[in-house]
Formats: C-alpha cells, sequence, structure tokens
C-alpha cells in the first residue's frame, strides 16, 4: 500500500504504519496537552494508544495466522488511524474457513481482555468489581491494565457486529451463503454494513450541527471519530458487494471466450544468433519442440539474449518455466486466482490435447476493469 512503512516483519508478514497514523498520534498529544495532563501524563496517553493498536496487530495476526492453516498467505498487515487490516490473498469460499479465520481475531481480543482482567485481580484488587456498573464504565480512574482491558471487550463486541466489514459480517456471510448464494449472502450482510456506516456518520454530523448526542444502550455513538469510522465501514460494504459481484461474473465466464491469440512460435533448440527481425512486441513466444510447447520465452529476455549471449546458446536455454497449462473451459474466477498467486504473465491455453491460444495478464486486467465499469 502506498504511503505506508513497514514496522517489523513476523511470522513471514510485514506489519505496515500508513503515514497518517501519525495525524493520529498528534491529534491524541493535543487533545492530551488541551486537558492540562502535561508531559507524563501525554505521554501516557500516547503509550496506551500504541498498546492498544499493539492488540489490534495480535488481533489481526489471529486472522492471518489462521488463514495460513488453509493455505492462505497475508501479503501485509495495515495499521491506519481507524484500524488495522490482514490483507489476504484471497478469502476462502468454504463457510467454515470463512467463519474460524474471521472469529480468530475476535478470540484474541477476548483472550487479552480475560488475561489483562485475571493480571487486574492480583495487582489492583481494589479496582475490580465487575458486578459494578461503575467499573465498566469510564467515569472513575482506573488501572491501565483495566483500560486495556476494557478496550478489547469492545473491539471483540465492535467486530462482530454482523454486518461487512466487521469480522461479525464475515461470520454471518458465510452462514447465509450455506443455505443462499455467495452474492446474496454477501449482499445482504454488506447492506447491514452500509446501514450502520450511514447512521454512525449521520450521528456524528448530528452532534456536529445541531450540539445534541445520540446514544444507544447508555452509549454515546455521534462522536466525530465514529463519524469517520461510519464513511471506511460503507465504503468498504460497498466495496466487498462489488467484489463479489465481480468474482461471481468472473465465475461464470470460461477462459475461451476472452482467449487472445496465438502467440508467435519459435523451435526451442534454435540458436539464439540465428533469431533475425525485431523483436515482437506481443507479451513473449512460444517454444515448441516436435508440435508441444516447451517453454516461453518473454520478449525482454529475448532481447538480452540477442545482447548478451556469445557461446551458441539456443533459445531454450532463456525459456521460463512461469505458467501452466489451462484448459479453455476453466473459469476465470479460478484462473485469475493462479495468475494472482503465483505471479503468472501468461499461461497457454488447451482444447483437450490442442494449444489454442494464450492468455495474458493484460487479457485479465483489461476483461475485469471492465466489468467494474459495468458493475
Amino acid at each position: 500500500m502506498k504511503g505506508a512503512l513497514q514496522l517489523v516483519k513476523v511470522a513471514g508478514i510485514p506489519v505496515r504504519v500508513h503515514w497518517t497514523f501519525g495525524l493520529l498520534l498528534l491529534w491524541v498529544m493535543f487533545i492530551s496537552v488541551s486537558n492540562g495532563l502535561g508531559i507524563s501524563g501525554t505521554a501516557l496517553m500516547v503509550a496506551i494508544v500504541g498498546i492498544v493498536f499493539l492488540c489490534v496487530v495480535l488481533h489481526e495476526y489471529g486472522h492471518a495466522l489462521t488463514a495460513r492453516r488453509f493455505g492462505v498467505q497475508t501479503r501485509d498487515i495495515i495499521l491506519s488511524p481507524i484500524g488495522g487490516i490482514a490483507r489476504l490473498e484471497f478469502i476462502p469460499d468454504k463457510p467454515r474457513q470463512e467463519i474460524l479465520i474471521a472469529l480468530a481475531g475476535p478470540a484474541v481480543n477476548l483472550v487479552i481482555a480475560i488475561v489483562l482482567m485475571t493480571t487486574a485481580l492480583f495487582v489492583v484488587p481494589e479496582q475490580v468489581d465487575f458486578a459494578s456498573r461503575k467499573f465498566w464504565g469510564w467515569s472513575e480512574p482506573q488501572s491501565v491494565i483495566i483500560l486495556i482491558a476494557k478496550i478489547n471487550l469492545i473491539l471483540l463486541l465492535f467486530n462482530l457486529t454482523p454486518a461487512f466489514p466487521m469480522d461479525g459480517g464475515r461470520v454471518l456471510r458465510a452462514a447465509l451463503s450455506i443455505p443462499f448464494s455467495r452474492l446474496a449472502a454477501t449482499q445482504f450482510a454488506g447492506f447491514l454494513g452500509q446501514g450502520i456506516g450511514l447512521f454512525l456518520f449521520s450521528a456524528g454530523m448530528f452532534k456536529l450541527l445541531f450540539g445534541r448526542s445520540v446514544y444507544i444502550f447508555g452509549l454515546e455513538v455521534s462522536d466525530i471519530v465514529l463519524a469517520f469510522i461510519g464513511v471506511f465501514v460503507f465504503l468498504a460494504a460497498r466495496r466487498e458487494i462489488s467484489s463479489v459481484k465481480l468474482k461471481a461474473s468472473l465465475q461464470s465466464t470460461r477462459v475461451r471466450d476472452i482467449i487472445g491469440k496465438t502467440l508467435p512460435t519459435l523451435p526451442a533448440g534454435q540458436l539464439v544468433v540465428n533469431t533475425t527481425g525485431e523483436v515482437p512486441q506481443e507479451s513473449g513466444i512460444l517454444l515448441m519442440d516436435d508440435g508441444e510447447l516447451e517453454g516461453v520465452l518473454f520478449t525482454e529476455y529475448l532481447q538480452h539474449a540477442r545482447e548478451s549471449d556469445v557461446t551458441g546458446s539456443t533459445l531454450r536455454h532463456y525459456a521460463s518455466g512461469l505458467y501452466e497449462k489451462l484448459d479453455s473451459n476453466q473459469s476465470l474466477g479460478v484462473v485469475l486466482e493462479l495468475f494472482q498467486k503465483n505471479g503468472y504473465r501468461l499461461c497457454p491455453v488447451y482444447d483437450g490435447q490442442e494449444l489454442i491460444g494464450v492468455i495474458t495478464r493484460s487479457d485479465l486486467a483489461q476483461f475485469v476493469n471492465g466489468k467494474k465499469l459495468i458493475n
């Protein structure tokens, strides 16, 4: 993601922070100083924010490491002022897997809250009274241990909201996709997410314009920060609906429907010095041996071979095996995942045993972008 700085890399997953996170820290310091907390109090508030976002990172690792168990890798974890996101390569279509991945994050928050509350029983027992309403409120001064525990419980409950893009929305979508189609399930959870996002934004604007707060179950929801979160929730829910619509369209489209023209071919055993003429402007050249595809020679490799080969090498020496044979009846949804996961630039397409053409990354991009415009 542009504008994100890598902090660490744990378990092979980079953790990056977006530059706007710095604005959050500045805002926290400004509010702290404005309320007369002084240097030590301001430092404590910044430290609390850092600890909370450490909990957010652990939450995202819950998703990422659970996804890894199902063969889904995570590109990275991004932190921003409104939270974190583990960018998975893809979301499994199997409901059970999606449910377990979605619940893993909130489960981490629950464990953190339990551990901290248990710790508080030994460290500050005089402050712990689970039966007291004051204990669960925010007006009474409490230990940082209890404060972080309560924040984790809030993260747990918020993320379990049954609407996209929260984890609860993914659980709801996965459950509904068992009796209904995945698209219908996504639309239902997405519409709930859009409604919640619109409500949070409206509540924030209501307070800003009229100076009156909006409460739900005794909790104020008319905060300007929640209003920004509402915008994010609304847009993320809409994006998820569009994404699943696109994927459904890809699943119903076959490779043969957008197959590109056959690339130029050359014998795999031909010497580099014997290749003449201009380098083709296509994605590559198919190298054949007795009518069978032996490899792909990308155009820049051919150019490099012509400029550097002095040993009389054959084209086979410069061939790439970064492709796999596709069946013309495969769905574009499967093919797109193969290209994304393996970094393919092109793949040959077969009808039975006959090579009938190729499909390239640009073919897929052109089709996907066209569908996005339609949707």
